[in-house]
């Protein structure tokens, strides 16, 4: 049985497996098949939905197939035209090529189109290599991204607290840009501030701002200053403005009653 563009071309359908011209009735049958049983299917009887809610891995494997499809097409079509046999992707699938009824004529030399399946083969080659790229940049920032998630689980689990806060966070806050806080307003200590003469305020200065401290902190060194103070010196300079002795801003411990 031949349709009506083999008949007119005078071309037969081969199997190159049973050398059977023409092929069997399974083999034609699959032909037919083959192209659009998959798709009915899917489309028909299969709910992707459903599918990526039970088994994750098959949806995902389903929604590739169509892109994989275009991709083996083209990698046969290439194929194609280098050696000249099987234009379709399943007859190559089944063996299935064509014979012709005319003889060859040796004075006419057969048209190549060998130099279009090359530059097939030359995209592919350049899509595959795009395709490697992106998946090991993907890769890469997952690793980065899964390495940076444990370093901040190892930090959250070593973190120093002072007041229920990181002292990571207090350290990130741009000190310049918080406005003065007065004395009286300062809700970390244990003073009454109204009520203390003023001698014993004036005592309370701080060295670096020359105001009364708020946010009392003290250094390794039992020196006493300003949280906001002390934290921007010591990200310039990693030692106490009064001894010069070796400053670790994560070792600051907070007053409350001076």
């Amino acid at each position: 049985m031949q349709t009506l563009g083999e008949e007119y071309t005078d071309i037969w359908q081969h199997s190159t497996s049973t050398r059977q011209t023409p092929p069997s009735l399974w083999v034609r049958s699959a032909l037919v098949l083959l192209p659009t049983l998959p798709s009915y299917i899917l489309a028909r009887f299969v709910n992707i939905q459903l599918v990526e809610m039970r088994v994750p891995r098959l949806a995902a494997l389903l929604k590739t197939l169509p892109s994989t499809l275009e991709i083996l097409t083209e990698v046969n079509l290439a194929a194609f035209y280098v050696r000249g046999m099987y234009y379709d992707i399943f007859k190559r699938l089944i063996s299935v090529s064509y014979l012709s009824s005319k003889p060859e004529n040796p004075h006419v030399r057969q048209p190549s189109y060998s130099l279009l399946g090359i530059l097939i083969g030359v995209r592919l080659l350049y899509r595959l290599v795009k395709l490697t790229r992106t998946f090991a940049q993907s890769e890469a920032k997952s690793g980065l991204h899964s390495k940076e998630e444990s370093r901040s689980a190892s930090t959250k689990h070593h973190e120093t607290y002072l007041d229920d806060r990181p002292v990571s966070a207090l350290l990130k806050i741009e000190l310049e840009s918080e406005p003065a806080k007065a004395a009286e307003e300062d809700e970390r200590t244990m003073l009454d501030i109204p009520t203390i003469r003023p001698e014993i305020r004036a005592s309370r200065n701080c060295t670096l701002c020359l105001e009364e401290r708020t946010d009392t902190c003290s250094t390794e060194c039992g020196h006493l200053f300003c949280w906001s103070c002390i934290v921007g010196w010591g990200r310039e300079k990693a030692e106490c403005p009064l001894c010069r002795q070796s400053l670790n801003l994560i070792r600051l411990l907070p007053i409350y009653n001076l």
